[in-house]
C-alpha cells in the first residue's frame, strides 16, 4: 500500500465531508417535506371540525334553525334574531376564509 500524503487525505475528506453535506440537506428536505405534509392534515381536520361544529349550531338549537329557515325562506328577521344569524354568518364567513388561504 502507498504511502498517501497529507494533501491526498486532504482531498478524501473534502469529498466525504461534501457527501456528508448532500446527505443531510436531502435528509433535511425529507422531513421538511413531511412536517408540511402532518401540518396540512391538522389543519383539514381543524377544519372540517369547525364546519361541523357550526352547522351542529343549528342541529342542536330549534330557534335557531327556525331563524336559518326564515333567512333561507327570505323572511325578516326579529331584532333580537338577526345578531345571531349575523354571528353565525361571520363565523362561517371566516371558516371559508381559512379554507381559502
Amino acid at each position: 500500500m502507498a504511502k498517501r500524503s497529507l494533501r491526498d487525505w486532504a482531498a478524501i475528506a473534502e469529498i466525504i465531508g461534501t457527501v456528508m453535506v448532500i446527505v443531510s440537506l436531502l435528509f433535511a428536505v425529507y422531513s421538511i417535506q413531511q412536517n408540511t405534509d402532518q401540518l396540512r392534515v391538522q389543519n383539514e381536520n381543524y377544519m372540517f371540525d369547525k364546519m361541523h361544529a357550526s352547522l351542529d349550531t343549528i342541529v342542536k338549537d330549534p330557534s335557531f334553525a327556525e331563524i336559518v329557515l326564515k333567512v333561507e325562506n327570505q323572511q325578516k328577521l326579529s331584532p333580537s334574531a338577526q345578531p345571531r344569524y349575523t354571528a353565525y354568518t361571520f363565523q362561517r364567513l371566516n371558516l371559508w376564509e381559512m379554507a381559502y388561504f
